[in-house]
């Protein structure tokens, strides 16, 4: 009997809010440069007759940008972006899985998200719904996964089910804490040329930019993002997973099978510039001889989410559409000695089938249906304090996930070695 499965629409919403982020951060950035000796409250009252409760109507709303907005715009094109740097606020979504990878890959925003470890399969999103094959995919990958998890004898847990579900599973709630900074680096990322986001997350962040917007118009609005964009080049590095290549890291020589190797590149050698750019943040540059130097791994999506996550590491990641087409699977241990091995394996070269059959039809979207069990290779450094208190010691502990445990473990062997 086929499993019934349900799709949904990407939701965005704002945090509730009474002082806007607007009034409060410009007028805390004019006492700091004009050293106005009031403080942002009083500044608000008595320049915009605002005590943060009543409606902010249309009247309200040109007041604020006459005597705000240029002011605003002014430093945005100056490079003096502090006041954009505070201006923090909180948006709750419900997208698919891969949106929350895109998303979680920038140090800045946070996150806090509900886990795919615990959670139930029972709800997608997708930009192929009524496609028969899509459909059949997420039927049966939702039956595999609630088999496994409910048959006592095997004792498959959750987090090693999830490796069959598609990326286009729904990620019932994430909340955005952001601010302006950090939204326009998201776009700044979706706008590269190398970049090759998915509709449906690009919906998403524009989603969240309107919810921003209908609160906060005169700082949060794309003409802002495009005025940063267009005169700072201040953007946090990010590895980003949705992009065309890594050909950096492809040019590094990776022995497979989740095994973790070193290595060390003269950044002479490193000749796409934007891909260089991705491998600076990896540390270990030096005047004399500049080069980086790291450790590489395999991992599969579903601990990749986890890896990347911890903003400490410093990572360089494979492009998503890279590692889907070596169509590379991680096994989890259990499953590998469980009855369910054929039809895991069996699913999961079915779907990298009819992501190969999407992708022609539909391009990059069609990346929502492979598995979370489709590995990928990560490069990333390992600082003193995160093995000696941080990442390693939190990660080779018996409670974290086997996969990333595996790979904490190797690190913390080879480092001890030295």
């Amino acid at each position: 009997m086929e499993e019934e499965i349900k799709f949904s629409d990407v939701e965005v919403e704002a945090d509730p809010q009474g002082y806007g982020a607007t009034e409060i951060n410009a007028y805390s950035a004019k006492i700091s440069h004009e050293q106005l000796d009031k403080s942002a409250l009083e500044l608000v009252r008595e320049d915009l007759g605002y005590d943060g409760k009543e409606e902010k109507d249309e009247e309200y709303q040109e007041l604020l940008d006459e005597k705000v907005g240029d002011f605003l715009r002014k430093w945005l094109k100056g490079g003096h972006t502090s006041i954009y740097y505070q201006s923090n606020k909180g948006l709750n979504y419900k997208v698919p899985r891969q949106t929350t990878m895109f998303m979680c890959q920038f140090d800045y925003s946070k996150y806090l998200q509900q886990s795919l470890r615990y959670t139930e399969a029972d709800d997608f999103i997708s930009a192929f719904e009524g496609d028969e094959r899509v459909e059949e995919l997420y039927e049966r990958s939702k039956e595999l996964y609630n088999k496994m998890i409910s048959d006592d004898e095997e004792d498959i847990k959750k987090e090693d089910a999830r490796f069959v579900l598609p990326l286009g599973t729904a990620a019932k709630h994430i909340h955005q804490n952001l601010n302006f900074i950090s939204l326009a680096n998201i776009y700044r990322e979706i706008n590269k040329e190398s970049s090759r986001i998915p509709d449906i997350t690009k919906e998403a962040i524009d989603k969240g930019l309107e919810a921003l917007e209908e609160q906060e118009p005169i700082m949060f609005n794309r003409k802002n993002i495009e005025i940063y964009n267009d005169h700072n080049d201040k953007g946090y590095t990010v590895t980003n997973m949705f992009s065309e290549t890594n050909q950096a890291l492809k040019d590094i020589k990776n022995n497979g099978n989740g095994a973790v190797t070193t290595f060390c590149v003269d950044i002479e050698d490193l000749e796409n510039s934007e891909y260089k750019e991705s491998f600076l943040n990896l540390g270990n540059y030096g005047v004399m001889k500049p080069s980086v130097k790291g450790f590489l791994t395999s991992m599969s999506l579903a601990t990749w989410h986890q890896f990347m996550r911890n903003d400490a590491v410093k990572q360089s990641v494979e492009s998503v559409y890279d590692a889907a087409e070596r169509g590379d699977i991680v096994v989890p241990p259990e499953i590998q000695i469980s009855k369910y091995l054929e039809d895991f394996e069996e699913l999961c070269e079915r779907s990298l089938d009819v992501y190969e059959e999407l992708r022609e039809e539909a391009g990059d979207n069609a990346i929502e249906v492979v598995p979370h069990a489709l590995s990928l290779d990560v490069a990333f450094t390992v600082d003193y304090y995160n093995f000696d208190r941080g990442f390693i010691q939190d990660r080779k502990h018996k409670g974290a996930q086997w996969e990333i445990r595996e790979i904490a473990q190797e690190v913390d062997e080879t480092i001890r070695v030295f």
